[in-house]
């Protein structure tokens, strides 16, 4: 009954499993080149790259950032608001940026918001 289903993916020795692994590898493939491009964003608005414990902090000023993804929410940028926050973990989360939005929405989005709140970023506001 399968085969009748499915002959092409029965003919190619392609399982379900298989087609889920693919799709898996593209949808991290596209999470990974978006935290490329918001990485882009920090250091073109200034932000310098510092390893504090074991993370990369983006740094500007008395902000100090991570971006990262988490499946159920997206895109979120964590600020801690001092090296010593930063030192103990203690970023607290931003707003969250859905992988559903498209990656030039989720750019725009973080870069507007990062001139909002980064108060080195406020000049002229």
């Amino acid at each position: 009954m399968m085969a009748e289903l499915f002959p092409r993916y029965h003919r190619n020795n392609i399982s379900f499993t298989d087609i889920k692994e693919a799709a898996d590898r593209i949808h991290y493939d596209e999470i990974d080149a978006i935290l490329g491009d918001i990485i882009k964003v920090f250091l073109e608005l200034g932000f310098s790259e510092k390893n504090i414990g074991r993370y990369t902090n983006f740094v500007l000023g008395n902000t100090y950032c991570i971006p990262v993804y988490v499946d159920s929410l997206g895109f979120l940028i964590e600020y801690a608001e001092s090296e010593q926050e930063a030192i103990i973990n203690g970023h607290g989360d931003g707003d969250s940026y859905p992988l559903y939005m498209g990656r030039k929405a989720i750019l725009e989005a973080i870069r507007l918001d990062l001139l909002k709140e980064v108060p080195e970023l406020q000049v002229g506001i």
